[in-house]
């Protein structure tokens, strides 16, 4: 894989620990301070709460207008199911894959794997215990919520596993050594699928990637991001926060998900709706932005750069992306 796919690992790697690592950062700088006088060793448990910062109302403001306190839990947060017929369809999403010949031929050869073990095999058996699993996972997709909170695609994660659970649901002896090819070719295969995919993206994803160095370090930046492509053809609805990770970027959209981060956006900036959509039926508040934003990294959305060319300087640009300088509107004369 190119660099930009080899990044994309060890970034998800930082984004699972990231949140312990804000708690056990916290932890250990008001422990250092109750060791070296600072208050004392707390006698209770919420005499450490409160120095952890978990009491109601506490908090430490970060860089930029961060705070490292916690946000509101997961039970008040609402919850979002699929209709029936969008439940129906994700079923399949099991078995989905940049190629739909692949997807059907998957389907095909599973339904094959499955008739080849039984069909006149003394040895078949039903892993009862795998059944089970299978059935229990088959069940939670079924009662899991598409979204709760700002979190979504609940439902489907559960899909991976299940097709893995339904592999392991028979017993099928001698003969399992000659079946065992078709899910290991199976696999092999949508590996070609997916590198070969990653690589012909490869040129897209670096010209989006050189965007980062025409933006200064902890810049505040406005990123706005259309499209309509199947969620595994769209790289860029995420890709701005690279700039996050690598240039140190502050955006509104990223590590603030109520009862799921612990941390927070105390500092006020404008945001848009359309952002989490990937619509935009309105236009953003350009006066909005051009007060509250450094730059703004827009991408598919070419009916905006007359607007965006009015309050800013287009500083980079490549293919479906635009880089854009906001210029500051001139201080009122207060003698006026």
């Amino acid at each position: 894989m190119a660099a930009v796919a080899q990044e994309s690992r060890q970034r998800a790697l930082v984004y699972a620990a990231g949140d312990f690592h804000c708690a056990l950062l916290r932890a250990s700088i008001e422990l250092r301070d109750c060791g070296a006088g600072h208050g004392g060793i707390p006698r209770t448990v919420k005499g450490l709460l409160a120095r952890l910062g978990l009491e109601r109302g506490a908090g430490r403001a970060g860089p930029r207008g961060v705070s490292l306190l916690p946000r509101i839990g997961l039970g008040v947060q609402a919850a979002t199911f699929r209709a029936l017929d969008d439940k129906l369809d994700s079923l399949g999403l099991s078995l989905h894959g940049y190629s739909p010949a692949l997807d059907w031929i998957a389907r095909g050869a599973l339904a094959a794997y499955f008739l080849a073990a039984a069909w006149r095999n003394p040895e078949f058996r039903v892993n009862w215990r795998w059944l089970g699993v299978a059935i229990f996972l088959f069940g939670l997709f079924w009662v899991i919520p598409f979204q709760w909170g700002d979190s979504s695609d609940l439902d489907i994660r559960v899909l991976p596993v299940l097709f893995v659970a339904i592999l392991a649901s028979v017993r099928i002896g001698r003969r399992g050594r000659i079946l065992a090819a078709i899910p290991l070719v199976l696999f092999a295969a949508w590996m070609t699928s997916v590198t070969r995919h990653f690589t012909r993206q490869q040129k897209e994803l670096a010209g989006l990637a050189r965007s980062f160095d025409a933006v200064p370090r902890n810049a505040l930046v406005f990123p706005i991001v259309e499209g309509d492509q199947d969620p595994i053809e769209r790289p860029f609805t995420h890709f701005w926060a690279y700039g996050v990770i690598r240039r140190g970027w502050y955006s509104p959209y990223l590590a603030d998900i109520p009862g799921q981060t612990p941390m927070r956006i105390i500092r006020d900036l404008y945001t848009s709706d359309g952002f989490w959509d990937l619509t935009y039926d309105q236009p953003p508040d350009w006066a909005q932005v051009q007060e509250d934003y450094e730059y703004v990294w827009a991408y598919g959305v070419s009916r905006f750069s007359a607007p965006l060319a009015a309050i800013g300087d287009r500083v980079y640009s490549f293919g479906a992306l635009e880089v854009y300088r906001v210029r500051k509107p001139p201080p009122e004369n207060p003698d006026r």
